[in-house]
C-alpha cells in the first residue's frame, strides 16, 4: 500500500482507468492524459471541447470513450490525437464495448434508448437499434452477440451483433445496472435487489440470488457482487461470492459502510470503495477506506 507516486490533473479523475504496455490513461473533465506507468510522468495530453467520460476499451491502439455530450471518440493511444468521433445523442452515459472490428455504445434520447454499433476504425454508423426504454448501460458484447440493458424498468435486449436483429429479451423486476457474460451464461445485476444468470442462447433463467451495489464480477468459479444486510430501516452493503452453477452463497463479509460501484477482483480477493464515511462507534467518521476481502480457498 506504498505510495509509489501521484500525478495532479487539472479536474477530478474517476475509475475505470485504463492501463497497458506500462501506460495508464486517465480522463479528467475534458483532458485525457497519458502516464508512465511506473513513474506518473506525462506521456501526452490531449483536451477536448466537453468532458470525455472514462475509457473503457483500448483496441488495436486506439482508446474509446464516451461523453456526456453525446459523443463517441477514438483516440490514437500512441499521441491521444482524435480520429473520429460520433454523435449518438444530446446525452449519452455509455461506456463503449469493442469487438470484431466494431464499437458498440448506449445512448438516451428522451425517454427512447437506442444501441449503435459503429465501424471502430473510422466511426461510420452499421446498426442501430430502438430499445423504447433506456439503454445507458455499457453494452456487453460475447459470442458474436450484444447484450444491452437499461437501468431504469429496461429490458435486457440480446442481439446479433452483425446485423442488430433482435434474438431474445428478458425483463426482470426492474431495471438493470450491469453485465456480465461467461459460458453461455449472462449475469444481470438488477435494481430489484437480485442477481439472475440467463441462458445466453434463449434468455431463460437459470437462477436467482440476492445481490447488488456493483457490477458482478467472475472469477475462479465463482460470482462476486455488493449483498445488502438490513439494518434497522436501512441497509448497509458487504460483498458475498456465488456459485456460478446455483448462485448459492459461498461467503459473505459485512462492510460497516455502504459500497460504491466500483470494485474489481484478482486472485480471489475482492478490492472495494465505498460511496460513505467509515463511521466508527466510539471516534465517529474516521474518513473513506479501501477494503481488500477474500473468502476460503484465495492464492
Amino acid at each position: 500500500g506504498e505510495l509509489l507516486w501521484r500525478y495532479q490533473t487539472g479536474d477530478a479523475v474517476f475509475s475505470p482507468l485504463t492501463a497497458r504496455d506500462d501506460v495508464v490513461y486517465a480522463a479528467s473533465g475534458v483532458q485525457v492524459y497519458a502516464l508512465d506507468a511506473l513513474t506518473g510522468e506525462m506521456l501526452w495530453r490531449s483536451e477536448f471541447d466537453g468532458h470525455v467520460t472514462p475509457f473503457s476499451a483500448l483496441v488495436d491502439e486506439k482508446l474509446y470513450a464516451g461523453s456526456p455530450t453525446g459523443y463517441l471518440y477514438a483516440l490514437d493511444a500512441s499521441n491521444g490525437e482524435e480520429l473520429w468521433r460520433y454523435k449518438v445523442a444530446d446525452e449519452s452515459y455509455s461506456l463503449p464495448a469493442v469487438a470484431g472490428g466494431i464499437a458498440y455504445v448506449g445512448a438516451d434520447i428522451g425517454d427512447i434508448g437506442y444501441v449503435y454499433a459503429l465501424d471502430a476504425s473510422m466511426g461510420a454508423l452499421i446498426w442501430q437499434y430502438e430499445t423504447s426504454t433506456s439503454a445507458r448501460n455499457s453494452p456487453v458484447v460475447d459470442a458474436g452477440v450484444v447484450y444491452a440493458s437499461g437501468r431504469f424498468d429496461g429490458h435486457l435486449h440480446a442481439l446479433d451483433a452483425l446485423s442488430g436483429e433482435l434474438l431474445w429479451q428478458y425483463k426482470p423486476g426492474w431495471g438493470i445496472s450491469s453485465l456480465a457474460v461467461s459460458d453461455g451464461v449472462v449475469y444481470a445485476d438488477a435494481n430489484d435487489g437480485y442477481i439472475y444468470a440467463l441462458n445466453s442462447s434463449t434468455g431463460e433463467p437459470r437462477w436467482r440470488a440476492v445481490g447488488n451495489a456493483f457490477r458482478p464480477m467472475l472469477s475462479d468459479g465463482a460470482i462476486y457482487t455488493g449483498y445488502p444486510l438490513q439494518i434497522g430501516d436501512g441497509f448497509i452493503d458487504g460483498v458475498s461470492a456465488l456459485d456460478f452453477e446455483t448462485g448459492e452463497i459461498l461467503w459473505t463479509y459485512h462492510t460497516d459502510v455502504g459500497l460504491g460501484r466500483q470494485a474489481t477482483v484478482a486472485d480471489g480477493v475482492v478490492y472495494l470503495t465505498p460511496w460513505e464515511n467509515y463511521l466508527d462507534r466510539e471516534r465517529g467518521y474516521t474518513g473513506y477506506y479501501l477494503y481488500a476481502v477474500t473468502g476460503p480457498g484465495a492464492r
